[in-house]
């Protein structure tokens, strides 16, 4: 069977018969899970890859650099850890500039240190393709971790920020356009460290997982993970101005996006409906925008807009193989 006909999902599913034993958490989560003598340690790893996560024409290499630390930081956010070391493994061809890869790195630096994780080694192999491959190490400093199983019927559904930014800045991109804050949202994606730090700390979240593929294609991971379904009420969806604008002025339909765009890196979270008070308290602590699109149900996916069942247009999310 080929992986295309497998896709991304089959893949993870067949590659859980391969994990180690005695892991809190490992393939299918945000990050593995160790416990080490009462230290629980995190570890998580992520790859951008030439052509298929970014092309060089309109990708800054210092921004490329921070974006390779976020993807991972943001990995150990969903899980409420904090960072530690990480490590980067390089292809690179020898007919690159060093100045390019200086500016990979110092993004790097200036992207973890923000977090305070700090650059620990790698590895470098000669390629024709650039590929960054980034290992994260965290510690969840109390004990406390939340994966993507967890979930029970009648919880809430919380997401972080505005959604489909970082998708419609790709596409302002693509169109030639190089500034502004949705340019800036897809170069430049801000891991919710502490916000997920302190759901975890504070018991606050049943169950988390970052937006990397898409809403609706990561909703499913922790409903498929915690064994549930969900309600999902798009009149509450979080859709910034500039979305709105930018969108209808290229014809496109920006709920669409939000739902299937990816690259959001912003936390999707269940909450027991006692803590929702607590949940909002600390979104307003952290500046954070939170909103509430929804809730846990016993099984399936449904999704409404004015009271009425909605129906995607097109594929739920990103899927490396498809």
């Amino acid at each position: 069977m080929k992986l295309r006909e497998l896709g991304e999902l089959g893949l993870i599913e067949r590659l859980k018969g391969f994990e180690g034993k005695g892991l809190l958490a490992a393939i299918g989560e945000d990050a593995a899970v160790l416990d080490l003598d009462g230290e629980r340690l995190l570890f998580t790893a992520d790859l951008l890859v030439e052509g298929v996560h970014f092309r060089r024409e309109y990708t800054p290499f210092e921004s490329l650099g921070q974006k390779a630390v976020a993807v991972n930081l943001s990995d150990l956010a969903a899980c409420g850890a904090v960072p530690l070391i990480y490590t980067v493994s390089l292809v690179v061809s020898p007919e690159e500039e060093w100045s390019s890869v200086e500016e990979l790195y110092r993004g790097m630096v200036r992207g973890g240190g923000q977090y305070g994780a700090q650059l620990a080694g790698g590895d470098i192999s000669k390629g024709e393709t650039l590929t960054i491959s980034i290992a994260l190490l965290g510690r969840a400093p109390d004990g406390k971790v939340v994966l993507r199983r967890g979930a029970e019927e009648g919880d809430l559904l919380y997401v972080s920020g505005w959604l489909g930014e970082a998708a419609m800045g790709l596409r302002l991109l693509e169109a030639g356009q190089r500034v502004g804050r949705l340019v800036r949202r897809h170069l430049l994606p801000e891991p919710r460290v502490e916000l997920g730090r302190e759901l975890a700390k504070r018991g606050l979240a049943t169950a988390m997982i970052d937006l990397s593929d898409g809403f609706l294609r990561d909703l499913g991971h922790l409903l498929r993970s915690s064994g549930k379904g969900a309600m999902v009420d798009l009149d509450r969806f979080p859709l910034s101005d500039d979305l709105l604008e930018v969108a209808h002025s290229m014809g496109l339909d920006p709920l669409e996006i939000a739902l299937t765009g990816g690259e959001d890196y912003e936390l999707l979270f269940a909450v027991n409906p006692s803590r929702k008070e607590e949940v909002e308290a600390l979104g307003r602590e952290l500046e954070v925008k939170l909103s509430q699109v929804g809730w846990i149900t016993a099984e399936g996916l449904d999704l409404r807009k004015g009271g009425s069942p909605y129906h995607p247009c097109g594929p739920p999310g990103f899927d490396h193989l498809r």
